[in-house]
């Protein structure tokens, strides 16, 4: 009976650690306040893993989340891949992978994208987006509820600005 607690702790430390040592890594590179945010801690060892190899690759945040917006507004658009869900954190984990593979600043060939649209390396504007979509205060596009604003109040005022002047990247 001992045996079995003790290796169920184990288990559970164990498993807290390939979430909580990537993440550390990912708190670093891209900040704290993203990981509280986004809440990454709650997906999961393999997803934070992905995030994590992310992160390394593309290290600055303004850069991952241009090409970011770009593979989650990709994955909306395309019939049959998984729906952008409702959620603080609308980024899967295809969407880390191909954030590691899409290692230039060009465009890119999303994985697994039938159609083989290049996705331009350039900052979504709020009018290339379908209703249900905005960004958030990190400026990563997320899909909301279809009676809320296009534009999320707790944005800052310079990504509001942006939102509402297309090809402005905001400060």
């Amino acid at each position: 009976m001992i045996n079995q607690f003790g290796d169920g702790i184990g288990q559970y430390l164990s498993e807290t650690s390939r979430i909580v040592v990537p993440l550390r890594t990912v708190s670093r590179i891209w900040g704290g306040d993203k990981v509280q945010h986004y809440r990454w801690a709650e997906r999961g060892a393999s997803y934070c893993s992905k995030l994590c190899a992310a992160a390394r690759e593309v290290g600055d945040w303004e850069e991952a989340v241009v090409k970011l917006n770009r593979l989650i507004h990709r994955r909306a658009q395309q019939l049959r891949r998984r729906d952008v869900k409702i959620s603080v954190n609308p980024i899967e984990p295809d969407d880390l992978i191909n954030l590691r593979a899409w290692s230039h600043q060009g465009s890119y060939v999303k994985k697994g994208d039938d159609d083989g649209i290049g996705l331009p390396f350039s900052m979504l504007a709020a009018t290339d987006l379908r209703a249900g979509f905005a960004f958030d205060k990190f400026r990563l596009l997320i899909r909301m509820e279809e009676q809320q604003p296009a534009i999320i109040s707790d944005v800052t005022p310079a990504v509001r600005e942006a939102q509402l002047q297309p090809g402005r990247v905001p400060e």
